[in-house]
């Protein structure tokens, strides 16, 4: 969601031309790089999730 509305601010600057094709560029970039590092997190906290389930599982048997 963050990396869209990023887009969505930039091409409107671009626009009006207040934003130049070098910074668009990189503003482009920083929201793909925001969505591999929000990826990144979301695999950490699913396998934060599995030992949980298995500890609690063994804590039960």
């Amino acid at each position: 969601m963050f990396s869209m509305a990023l887009n969505f601010v930039a091409i409107l600057l671009a626009m009006i031309g207040l934003l130049g094709p070098v910074l668009g560029a990189l503003i482009h970039n920083a929201g793909s790089v925001a969505v591999i590092i929000n990826s990144s997190l979301l695999l950490k906290w699913k396998e934060n999730e599995n030992i949980v389930c298995t500890v609690d599982k063994q804590q039960i048997a």
